[in-house]
């Protein structure tokens, strides 16, 4: 009977021997890489459904403030010439990073449910919500243009390098998204 009974290995954690968090976590997204881009999908197709502009109102949303602001603080407190720019780079700035962190939590909170039910990365709702906004961030660069060109500012090789800076507030409002979420949990 003795005989019978076999040494079986017990596995012992060991933390040292763990990778880091962060590499982990990437690794978990690019598993769920699918689930990632159906979920910006989701996002874009829900946020456009019934607006009749659809996705031009994410250009003309930030012209139109753009436009009033330029009004207002060119005219009459005598700005730049160049000012309406200034405010429309400022302006798709914010509105990203608003919309990022915002949809991390509407989107960590709306998953609930379905994180209750299978294993799914919690960092994948928050890279859903940042990736849907590099997506509206990128359609807002048109207009972008298209005020240079009408300001008179010649569009130049400079707007090649602006992805590096996009890219850093992407992480920046990724961050700060997946903060809040715990926060909001």
């Amino acid at each position: 009977m003795r005989d019978l009974k076999r040494k079986v290995a017990v596995p012992i954690y060991d933390s040292s021997m763990r990778n880091l968090p962060a590499i982990e976590e990437l690794r978990e997204i690019i598993r769920y890489k699918d689930l990632v881009l159906q979920t910006i999908r989701r996002n874009i197709v829900v946020r456009y459904k019934r607006s009749v502009l659809g996705i031009a109102w994410t250009m003309l949303s930030p012209l139109g403030t753009t436009l009033i602001l330029t009004i207002v603080f060119s005219e009459v407190f005598g700005g730049t010439p160049d000012y309406a720019v200034y405010v429309l780079c400022g302006l798709i700035c914010w509105t990203f990073f608003v919309q990022a962190t915002s949809d991390s939590m509407n989107n960590l909170l709306w998953g609930g449910g379905l994180i209750r039910r299978i294993y799914i990365p919690r960092t994948v709702f928050g890279v859903a919500a940042t990736g849907t906004g590099l997506v509206n961030i990128l359609l807002a660069l048109v207009p972008l243009i298209v005020v240079m060109l009408i300001t008179g500012i010649p569009p130049s090789y400079s707007l090649i390098i602006l992805l590096i800076p996009i890219i850093f507030l992407a992480m920046f409002a990724l961050g700060i998204g997946l903060l809040l979420s715990t926060i909001a949990i």
